[in-house]
């Protein structure tokens, strides 16, 4: 009943022909899967199935490939916090990815390390977590090296066989 820019900007996008599915049940699709309820449980536990390639830390089985879960997280660094997605991904290093939702929940990536799950309405003019946001640039931080740092590129390198540039004549 409370979902009519959903649908506007939907219709807007089909005029367009930049909108490829039927409105009404593509629309009534998204505004059910943003309604379901979860805890920062169930958010750690999606978390750390894409901070572990794709496989389930606890059951060892694999529910994505690593090409989907490459692509889901690619797609979440630039997207995931909306408007707040660029200062997130300076103030972490881009050591984080991370995906609010509407009800308070945040979701958040450390690729290799783990995954966290949180909580906390309210939220800030982006939609996003205040406390969870704060709460996941300190655990970044904290438990992750930047991607860009000396000793993570180091780390990349080890084993690369080195190669010298001759001389020219």
């Amino acid at each position: 009943d409370t979902n009519s820019t959903n649908m506007s900007l939907a219709y807007l996008l089909k005029s367009e022909k930049r909108f490829y599915a039927p409105v009404v049940p593509a629309v009534d699709a998204y505004t059910y899967q943003c309604s379901i309820k979860v805890s920062s449980d169930d958010l750690a536990r999606m978390a750390s199935v894409l901070a572990n390639e794709g496989v389930n830390p606890v059951s060892k089985k694999r529910l994505l490939s690593k090409e989907q879960t490459t692509y889901i997280l690619n797609n979440v660094l630039p997207e995931g916090l909306y408007e707040y997605s660029d200062n997130w991904i300076a103030r972490t290093g881009g050591r984080a990815f991370a995906k609010s939702g509407v009800g308070g929940g945040l979701l958040i990536v450390l690729p290799d390390i783990c995954g966290i799950g949180i909580v906390s309405p309210p939220l800030d003019k982006h939609g996003n977590s205040v406390k969870g946001i704060a709460a996941g640039v300190k655990l970044s931080k904290k438990l992750a090296e930047p991607v860009f740092s000396k000793r993570t590129l180091k780390r990349k390198n080890k084993g690369k066989k080195k190669t010298r540039r001759r001389k020219k004549k």
